[in-house]
């Protein structure tokens, strides 16, 4: 492994315990493609860094509709073996690659002071768009939930800063970035908004080969906005970037 790689690895680490690391209070609220609201559960999620700061063990504790609880176990997690990538304050993970025969997931989020947001994309056969699961997680209570789709405020001359992680670590330098509205990806793309200032924009429609890029949308604070976006190429995956925006004073 070279010295680079090495290097990018214990940053993206860095990362993930630093902004992630605690017990996530969440509400998980499951749309249909349609808007409607079709399940709705608490979870927390644990993450306990081991002392010597090279583990962490991943449980989720779940209480389900009807008040049924479950925990389930899902892992201790090193940096050579993470497969989410941690760009400062924002994470993504979700399968690399198209393919008909498999499920097709992928989640982006945020933490902001002690409130973080995540959301689900998920396709049915791997292909098109089936449901989205919105999460909004606290690391002391939980949060109040999600009940609607709503519309979303636009940013329209904030000023934007962006950086890029690729698959492999690598982080570029920021550079300036122009708002531009989900509705812009046009037709082929679906889009929702939620509460809490939280959007979805990703295709109707993958298949293998097919460039694309799925984003998340948080407008944190009245005047602060984040975007998380995933891009996938001809070979699938490529890279994760995290847009800010501003409002001008």
């Amino acid at each position: 492994m070279s010295i680079n790689l090495l290097e990018a690895q214990n940053q993206n680490w860095s990362n993930f315990c630093k902004y992630h690391v605690g017990d996530w209070h969440g509400n998980w609220t499951t749309f249909s493609s349609e808007g409607q609201l079709t399940k709705s559960i608490q979870c927390i999620r644990s993450f306990r860094l081991n002392e010597d700061g090279t583990e962490i063990q991943h449980h989720n504790h779940y209480t389900y509709e009807d008040g049924k609880k479950e925990s389930k176990f899902y892992g201790n997690y090193n940096k050579s073996m993470l497969r989410s990538l941690f760009l400062d304050n924002c994470f993504s993970w979700g399968q690399k690659q198209v393919d008909s025969e498999t499920k097709f997931f992928f989640e982006t989020g945020f933490r902001y002071e002690q409130r973080r947001i995540s959301v689900v994309g998920i396709y049915k056969n791997g292909i098109s768009i089936d449901s989205v699961l919105v999460i909004s997680e606290h690391i002391a209570d939980f949060p109040d939930k999600p009940t609607s789709t709503v519309k979303q405020i636009t940013g329209i001359n904030w000023n934007g800063i962006s950086k890029t992680i690729t698959d492999d670590y690598q982080v570029s330098s920021s550079g300036e970035k122009i708002w531009t509205p989900l509705e812009s990806l046009g037709t082929d793309y679906f889009t929702m908004h939620f509460s809490d200032g939280i959007s979805i924009s990703c295709p109707q429609f993958i298949e293998k080969g097919q460039q694309f890029v799925t984003i998340i949308d948080w407008q944190v604070l009245p005047t602060f906005w984040q975007r998380g976006i995933r891009k996938y190429e001809q070979s699938g995956f490529s890279s994760l970037t995290l847009e800010e925006f501003y409002k001008p004073q």
